[in-house]
């Protein structure tokens, strides 16, 4: 963790409200939910046991779920 996170934390901590931390919750979960999907269609095409269905799944759905896709 670098030296900004460690200050985000530390002041999100000391602020921390019942609401802030539903909506860290909720988001821990859509994260949850996201590598779940990224999971399955993975799994599903390893199973072809080639690599190119892998690559042609896994790089739409890890662009997909990377931080710079939510901006």
């Amino acid at each position: 963790m670098g030296a900004v996170e460690g200050v985000i934390i530390t002041l999100a901590a000391a602020r921390a409200t019942k609401a802030a931390l539903s909506r860290v919750e909720a988001a821990l979960d859509a994260m949850r939910l996201a590598d779940a999907d990224r999971r399955v269609h993975l799994s599903t095409a390893e199973m072809a046991v080639n690599p190119v269905p892998t690559d042609l799944v896994a790089v739409p759905i890890d662009g997909r779920h990377a931080p710079l896709a939510a901006a």
